[in-house]
């Protein structure tokens, strides 16, 4: 739906991540973020997660995981 709305609501990169996660096992995903750059967000079955990492192993990967108390507040200085 939201593609029908502007054809700016992706890029041919973006398109290639996505696609590229989806041929190796991955459910569905979300991009993230605010223009400019961001983030990609997959599901998966965690017995496919190595091989969509190796699919995407030019990309930087993120680690997270969900947590119950809330929004927590860091600092990550390079």
């Amino acid at each position: 739906m939201k593609r029908s709305l502007t054809k700016k609501i992706t890029s041919n990169a973006i398109d290639s991540i996505y696609d590229s996660a989806i041929k190796a096992g991955d459910s569905g995903g979300k991009l993230l973020g605010a223009g400019g750059g961001g983030f990609m967000l997959f599901i998966a079955k965690p017995e496919l997660h190595d091989s969509i990492k190796e699919k995407l192993k030019d990309l930087l990967y993120v680690s997270f995981k969900f947590e119950n108390n809330g929004s927590s507040i860091f600092f990550c200085q390079a």
